[in-house]
């Protein structure tokens, strides 16, 4: 990705506390930065980027952002957007994401000037999900 000049951020509605245990249980090789105001849910939704839903939640006194992604170039223009629909068809949200490695060819293709409309990735089942 750095070769395309290209950053990854994880984004949750825990303190940088639990984000940083996280990061390091899971190995992941990106930052993730807490949020438990929602405040970047609310930038993201003002931009009209990506909505995210919220979900009440023991131990989230702003509620918990439901996933998303969004994937902005330089120019602020989206390349790629998606986010949950809670729902007895994904388990309230659990299942049904996006396939990474297609998100990241369409990513790929948006940042090389490709602007036609792509079909959209594949969903993951909740226990398929493997990064």
């Amino acid at each position: 990705m750095k070769s395309l000049n290209v950053a990854v951020y994880g984004i949750t509605a825990q303190s940088q506390t639990q984000a940083d245990k996280a990061v390091k249980a899971w190995g992941l090789k990106y930052e993730v930065f807490g949020d438990p105001p929602n405040k970047l849910r609310e930038f993201l939704r003002e931009k009209k980027w990506v909505e995210l839903e919220t979900a009440t939640k023991k131990n989230y006194p702003n509620k918990m952002a439901q996933p998303g992604l969004v994937a902005v170039n330089k120019s602020r223009e989206v390349l790629y957007s998606w986010a949950t629909r809670a729902g007895a068809k994904n388990l309230q949200g659990a299942t049904g994401r996006p396939n990474p490695k297609e998100v990241w060819e369409i990513i790929k293709a948006r940042l090389s000037g490709n602007t036609d409309p792509m079909k959209e990735p594949s969903k993951y089942g909740i226990f398929k999900l493997r990064m």
